[in-house]
């Protein structure tokens, strides 16, 4: 057969230029920024809810972050903010009486007000966190309806396994536990009748695809807990705070664990995030358990530095003295 050389034929499609010029700026502009908005003088934070219990030891300790975050996580991050300020402008003018009414079928409500932004906190690990708003029914014959509102931006495929849609069959994660854990910390601050979780996606599901649901389905998601399904969450993450700060002032920081994660088991390498767990038999014999991997070590800061340190409870000064020659 003849081959003919097509060598000189330009390339199929049309490919971006190799270094984008115009379009990084904004990001880059944000990058310039200060990453971390939260005083310094708290001892934990809420929206570190749910995060490995070394990261909270790291920031607590006042360790330098190893992986500061890159251009991608600035655009992602920042176009959340503009999302949550925009939609913060929007519920107090948006949010009527009637669709208050709407609600609730054992009261007449009167009145409603909002809380943008509320500081709050638990003194028993000096926290500090700030609920992006508290949401309050009033009607004269019933103590006020609180209900605290933690929104949350995804991107799409986050928040298509989220409400299960990302696969055909495929359940529902619902929310990320961090930001379950968070609204639960925060709710129980205000003392809320309930918590919502909420997403807004910066993705649309297809219209093809989901032509039958509602349009504000294929982009919003809410998650709602009573007081009764939030608490006892809220609860058990002071606890485990608590024993992170307990930690720190011994002078040790905090094993490398998940509040997911089974009991006896660590991240061993934080540079891809494998766990394992260790049983150990009633003569003290210790055997593999399970093992999996935690994928948020790669958003971790702290990335870089931990990969260079031993699992377990280990001495703050070891890993300073690391990060000094890092």
């Amino acid at each position: 057969a003849i081959k003919r050389d097509l060598s000189d034929l330009p390339p199929a499609g049309l490919a971006p230029d190799d270094q984008p010029r115009f379009a990084p700026l904004l990001a880059e502009w944000w990058s310039t920024r200060d990453s971390d908005h939260v005083p310094s003088g708290k001892a934990f934070i809420h929206s570190d809810a749910g995060k490995c219990a070394r990261a909270i030891s790291y920031r607590l300790a006042k360790i330098p972050k190893s992986d500061p975050m890159d251009l991608p996580g600035w655009h992602n991050v920042e176009l959340g903010t503009l999302i949550h300020e925009a939609w913060q402008e929007a519920l107090p003018a948006m949010f009527t009486v009637e669709r208050a009414q709407a609600m609730f079928t054992d009261r007449t409500v009167t009145g409603v007000g909002f809380t943008i932004e509320a500081g709050v906190g638990h003194e028993e690990v000096d926290s500090i966190g700030f609920i992006d708003a508290v949401v309050i029914f009033f009607d004269g014959d019933h103590a006020p309806y609180i209900i605290a509102v933690e929104l949350k931006s995804q991107g799409g495929w986050g928040f298509k396994n989220s409400i299960g849609k990302a696969r055909k069959n495929s359940p529902a994660e619902g929310p990320n536990d961090g930001h379950m854990l968070q609204a639960a910390l925060n709710g129980l601050a205000v003392d809320a009748d309930e918590v919502v979780v909420a997403y807004i996606a910066k993705e649309c599901l297809s219209a093809t695809q989901y032509r039958d649901v509602d349009p504000a389905a294929r982009f919003t998601a809410e998650w709602t807990f009573t007081r009764e399904q939030y608490e006892p969450l809220a609860r058990q993450e002071l606890a485990r705070i608590a024993k992170v700060i307990e930690l720190n002032q011994e002078g040790l920081l905090a094993p490398r664990k998940l509040p997911d994660m089974p009991p006896r088991s660590e991240i061993i390498d934080p540079s891809t995030g494998e766990w394992q767990q260790v049983l150990v038999d009633e003569d003290g014999t210790e055997t593999l358990g399970d093992v999996g991997n935690a994928f948020w070590c790669s958003y971790c800061s702290y990335q870089s530095l931990c990969a260079t340190t031993e699992a377990g409870r280990i001495p703050i000064d070891t890993v300073v003295s690391i990060g000094e020659v890092a």
